[in-house]
């Protein structure tokens, strides 16, 4: 017997005979109070004190039991070994696992890093009974169940066919079980996120009391219609059938890409919204919201009273910036757009790569401009630019020159080279 496994015996025998001692001391109370004498035969002072002591000795009964049971079910260092060896497949366990896990406790193994891998693979059926930490993720393994016998506060089980049900009044941070066999809803669960992409639920949970699910993403499933009383932080609802957004909706994030929908509520209540790759045409005249992303769908025009921290129009027919627009940074990246805003003082961001713009123009003031993939002619020296992302394989030494002249003089601050979007938008 390793010295490990002595000291860990040595400890349970002692916490048993602990419980033992207890549960003999009360006996001994109960034998001295009763003395020969039938129960019926005490007085009331003398069974209350009898009935409290078998109280106690239950209490510790089922201590005892369910401290075995806790014991039975926590791996020690060599079980981890040869899991790591005949499951995981690591050539090398002890070494592997002593880097993964921390056995300072022999009754609390604990995993070393926050996000604890284990490394995909169909010969892992189980997680190490009694392991703790803070993110399992087994990703594409073999496990059969969810795993519950482990304690982490986040629980990432993605693409593992055979687990099929979400355990009732599970409390975690994160739980995902996207592209598993789970294809529906727990009674009960307590959750921060909730992530169940690919599977086959067609309805939003709005009974609160039991689902308890702050995020919820139901990405790629049958969900075709978002419940008006829908309370979550966030929804993901990207590649569904979902066709409408309710009116007077309020949500933090709603996460609509690649859906039906073709219309935003000019009542919709939402901090960050994503309709990208839709067929959303108009933004609602007065809408508000720090994010907006509608990338790749149908707006051609901007309306000029919106008012959105960050507006992501790439990839759209949208071929003019309005003046006043009040949009904090503004992401135009592969479209018409052949003009950059002089004189708006709400833009601090513009990305242009791949439009095309040729020209920067006098009076240019931004913290960030990216225009690369775009061949410029001109560059005025009265700008201030704070981060400039170009292509010198595309403009001219003259330009570039002209560039690195101004950032020597203070003009511009950081260039960085962007050859990537030249090289997407010319594929």
């Amino acid at each position: 017997m390793t010295m490990q496994r002595f000291e860990q015996s040595l400890e349970s025998e002692q916490s048993g005979l602990n419980y033992q001692e207890e549960i003999a001391n009360s006996q001994t109370r109960i034998d001295n109070i009763r003395g020969e004498r039938e129960f019926e035969e005490l007085n009331a002072k003398e069974r209350a004190g009898i009935l409290e002591l078998m109280n106690q000795i239950e209490t510790l009964q089922q201590k005892q039991l369910m401290e075995k049971k806790d014991r039975e079910q926590r791996w020690i260092r060599e079980m981890f070994i040869d899991w790591a060896r005949d499951e995981v497949g690591k050539k090398d366990p002890e070494t592997w696992i002593d880097k993964k896990i921390d056995f300072s406790d022999p009754f609390e193994p604990k995993a070393k890093d926050d996000y604890f891998r284990i490394p995909g693979s169909k010969s892992v059926k189980r997680v190490p009974m009694g392991l703790r930490g803070k993110i399992l993720a087994a990703i594409n393994c073999d496990l059969d169940t969810f795993p519950v016998d482990c304690e982490f506060e986040s629980i990432l089980v993605v693409g593992n066919g055979r687990i099929t049900e979400i355990p009732n009044d599970l409390k975690k941070k994160r739980i995902d079980v996207s592209d598993t066999g789970v294809n529906s809803y727990p009674q009960s669960i307590t959750c921060n996120e909730l992530l169940m992409n690919g599977s086959t639920v067609d309805y939003i949970p709005t009974d609160k009391s039991t689902f308890r699910v702050k995020r919820l993403n139901l990405n790629k499933t049958s969900v075709t219609d978002i419940p008006q009383d829908a309370d979550y932080e966030g929804l993901s609802l990207t590649f569904t059938d979902v066709e409408i957004i309710p009116d007077n909706f309020s949500i933090k994030v709603l996460n609509l890409s690649k859906s039906k929908v073709k219309v935003i509520p000019p009542d919709l209540n939402c901090e960050e919204l994503h309709l990208s790759g839709t067929d959303v045409e108009v933004i609602p005249h007065g809408f508000e919201c720090d994010e907006l992303t509608l990338s790749d769908s149908k707006v051609k025009v901007i309306t000029p009273d919106i008012e959105i921290n960050f507006l992501d129009l790439d990839e759209t027919d949208v071929r003019k910036i309005p003046d006043g627009l009040k949009c904090t940074s503004l992401s135009l990246d592969m479209t018409p757009v052949d003009t950059i805003p002089v004189g708006n003082t709400f833009i601090k961001d513009l990305f242009l790569s791949g439009s095309q713009v040729k020209k920067v123009p006098a009076g240019v003031r931004l913290d960030a401009l990216r225009i690369g993939g775009c061949e410029i002619e001109e560059f005025s020296e009265d700008v201030k630019i704070g981060e400039l992302w170009i292509n010198e394989k595309i403009i001219s030494d003259e330009i570039y020159g002209k560039i690195l002249r101004l950032q020597k003089a203070g003009k511009i601050g950081e260039i960085i080279l962007d050859h990537d979007t030249y090289e997407r938008t010319n594929a």
